[in-house]
């Protein structure tokens, strides 16, 4: 039987085809379809060799507005990123309320004074210490009538006013004040200003 140099050509060709067949799909990890171009180069082994992955982009970063909000145990706390909200207050006591009302008196040798007379009670702030603790002292302004309110962490406070000059304000102040659990305690102070 005579085989033709024709025929090893063929047979030779057809098995280079098949090898690279074969190894186009192995190098694919069987993603290789010669009868469907897109197929056949989707997410190619050399493709990710020469152009390997854009890495994810890095965020960037969340900058909060630097206000801070009182707890009631007169600590306070920062926003957090990345929503920014505020911190939660640190554990502890339940807090409750201090009012009351601060007098003034007398503001002029006769009563009623001239009109035009500054309000005595406009500037002026009660400052309330914690007795058992390193917290920082709690702050509540007066109103136009001497009166204040506040919310404080339950316990034992040394409450001043300020500023006060006049001359019962060492007899008056510091005033010790019990703050209940979500109750309130009232304080009333009077300062006898020596006008007579």
């Amino acid at each position: 039987m005579t085989t033709s140099k024709g025929s090893f050509r063929t047979l030779g060709t057809c098995g280079v085809a098949a090898l690279m067949l074969g190894a186009g799909a192995w190098w694919n990890q069987g993603t290789w379809n010669p009868f469907h171009w897109p197929s056949a180069w989707h997410n190619p082994r050399w493709v990710r060799w020469y152009y390997p992955p854009t890495p994810p982009p890095v965020p960037a970063p969340i900058a909060c507005t630097q206000d801070a909000m009182q707890c009631p145990d007169g600590s306070y706390v920062g926003r957090m990123p990345p929503s920014c909200a505020f911190k939660a207050c640190p554990a502890g006591r339940e807090s409750g309320i201090v009012s009351g009302t601060v007098s003034i008196g007398p503001l002029c040798p006769v009563e009623p004074c001239p009109a035009g007379r500054p309000n005595p009670y406009l500037g002026r702030t009660m400052i309330f210490s914690p007795q058992s603790s390193s917290l920082p002292p709690a702050y509540a302004p007066l109103a136009s009538d001497g009166t204040f309110r506040t919310a404080l962490r339950a316990g034992t406070y040394a409450a001043t006013l300020s500023p006060c000059t006049e001359l019962g304000c060492r007899a008056a102040l510091p005033r010790t004040v019990i703050v209940p659990e979500h109750g309130e305690a009232r304080l009333t102070v009077d300062i006898d200003t020596g006008i007579r």
